[in-house]
């Protein structure tokens, strides 16, 4: 069994097995697929293993310089310093003891848990489950869940829990204390730092171009367009290298050709003389390849895989590819984080935050957002943060976006300039009336500093999305979302 893209981290020997790498941190043995890209630094004071890629947002340093300059810092600072950091990547740092953190999404994903004496952490249940054996919920409301049709075909995790009474996984804004083999809650800590629009432009446009600059120097770029906010968002930060970049949109094969995220692409393209590709999606995936997948990842969501399963571009005439540099695809995801994704309604229960969710009635669902409501509700507020934008971030972004990313690097590299949890930090300092979800000023502002003809074309121009802001407008949005929350109910299938 291959297990690509996998790693394990145990307190204990593993056999040695053909086409891992290990490497041993105090009293744990690490072993990791070889084609995962690492760095190592071991001094006296500190011994720090990161796993995949990252380009630090302020200064010009690899990966190796980057934990060489950990030394000497502890944990808050540590992670401080992770907070600058945007990429696919994990943290090992052992000073006094060893915690693990990951990036913004938790896209390169922590799971944890113990048996006896034995301690596991790993890149999905699935390797943990191989060395180890976990029972699943067999009775009860998680089972019930857990064994519905709408798990079986949405296949979203919950939170920090897995379908495993003793796996959890590392959501954002945590890390993984390997002593107490418990998560932390690192982010937030501080008052929310207040932000005018003006001064948010100042911090994140010489950010943004930083990260794109960077990324071209090792990478041929491809970067993906729709016609909504955090695609223009994304394509804006690209205008001083446009001609070095292969725009692309994904065509699905249940989408008609004239869904907007096809036309809107297309025009934009057109009109700025952009290189641009409408790829066509092979659904097709083998027998073969479908088990290599379930047999590497729990429970995977199979349509993130064959999204990304085949090479998107090929060196062309037209597409003229840099043969010493590696293919990447730049996406907007994550920056919903900081559009109020959720809309800023009151809830005040584990119901009420299962349905913003849009998730079904269950006693299970409702017990955990009952019980995440109750830890950190008080936290949020006081610090002067919106829980819905937590809730999404540490819900939604883990375990969507973040987990697509981790799935999408089966096959190819994928990343996002909002993969950073600075850069989110700065874009929540702004008044959230700047960050509808349905007409964010603050990206408009962000797209016009720095590609002002891209306010030209509509963003999102569907009946839905304009009988939306219609609704907003008069101010009756919030009050219909709010009678959703309230009074609709979605029975569990």
């Amino acid at each position: 069994m291959k297990l690509k893209n996998q790693y394990i981290l145990v307190n204990k020997k593993l056999p040695e097995k053909e086409g891992w790498n290990h490497i041993e941190i105090g009293e744990y043995n690490l072993y990791f697929d070889e084609n995962i890209t690492f760095n190592e630094v071991q001094e006296e004071n500190g011994h720090y293993i990161l796993l995949g890629n990252l380009i630090h947002i302020y200064k010009e340093m690899n990966e190796s310089n980057v934990l060489n300059n950990l030394q000497g810092l502890i944990h808050e600072q540590i992670f401080e310093e992770t907070s600058n950091w945007c990429g696919h990547f994990i943290l090992i740092s052992k000073t006094d003891c060893i915690k693990i953190y990951n990036n913004a999404c938790a896209s390169f994903k922590i799971y944890y848990g113990n048996q006896g004496e034995t301690k596991l952490i790993g890149s999905d249940p699935k390797i943990l489950t191989l060395f180890s054996n976990f029972e699943t919920a067999t009775e009860g409301d998680k089972s019930i869940f857990y064994n519905s049709n709408y798990f079986q075909q949405n296949r979203n995790k919950i939170g920090n829990e897995t379908r495993y009474h003793e796996i959890f996984q590392v959501v954002s804004n945590h890390c993984l204390d390997l002593n107490s083999m418990k998560s932390i809650r690192m982010f937030p800590k501080h008052k929310r730092e207040t932000l005018t629009v003006d001064e948010a432009i100042k911090e994140l446009v010489p950010i943004f171009q930083h990260i794109i600059r960077n990324l071209e120097k090792h990478y041929n770029l491809f970067v993906s367009m729709t016609a909504g906010y955090d695609s223009r968002l994304l394509i804006s930060t690209t205008k001083k290298i446009k001609d070095k970049i292969t725009y692309y949109t994904i065509k699905f094969p249940t989408n008609k050709s004239n869904h907007i995220d096809y036309k809107i692409p297309k025009l934009i393209s057109k009109k700025l003389k952009l290189n641009y590709v409408l790829k066509n999606l092979n659904p097709f995936m083998t027998s073969v390849e479908r088990n290599n997948i379930e047999n590497t990842y729990d429970l995977p969501r199979l349509k993130s895989f064959i999204q990304y399963q085949y090479p998107y571009f090929k060196n062309t005439k037209k597409n003229k590819k840099n043969k010493n540099k590696k293919d990447i695809l730049l996406v907007g995801v994550i920056s919903e984080v900081a559009k109020n994704y959720l809309e800023r309604i009151n809830v005040s229960s584990g119901k009420d935050i299962v349905r913003s969710l849009h998730f079904p009635d269950n006693n299970y669902l409702e017990s955990y957002f009952q019980t995440w409501y109750h830890k950190n509700n008080t936290l949020i507020k006081n610090l002067d943060y919106e829980l819905l934008d937590f809730l999404h971030w540490e819900q939604d972004i883990t375990n969507y976006a973040g987990q697509n990313i981790q799935y999408a690097h089966h096959y190819q590299p994928i990343f996002s300039i909002f993969n950073c949890r600075k850069v989110l930090e700065i874009m929540l300092s702004v008044d959230p009336k700047y960050r509808d979800t349905k007409s964010p000023i603050l990206y408009k502002r962000l797209i016009d500093y720095m590609w002002s003809d891209l306010l030209n074309f509509p963003f999102n121009p569907t009946i839905k999305e304009k009988t939306i802001l219609f609704l907003k407008k008069i101010k009756m949005y919030r009050l219909y979302k709010w009678f959703l929350i309230k009074f609709y109910s979605k029975k569990l299938k």
